[in-house]
């Protein structure tokens, strides 16, 4: 066993297009990661 195993990983890309204004031209994109690690400890 590694000192640290990656257990799963979740990604989530979202395309904004109206956020309680006029409708964006550009879409406005947001990204996130996010890993569960174990816990050798």
């Amino acid at each position: 066993m590694n000192l640290i195993d990656v257990r799963r990983i979740q990604t989530s890309v979202e395309d904004i297009f109206h956020e309680g204004g006029p409708r964006a031209e550009v879409p406005l994109r947001r990204g996130s990661i996010a890993a569960v690690l174990t816990n050798p400890y």
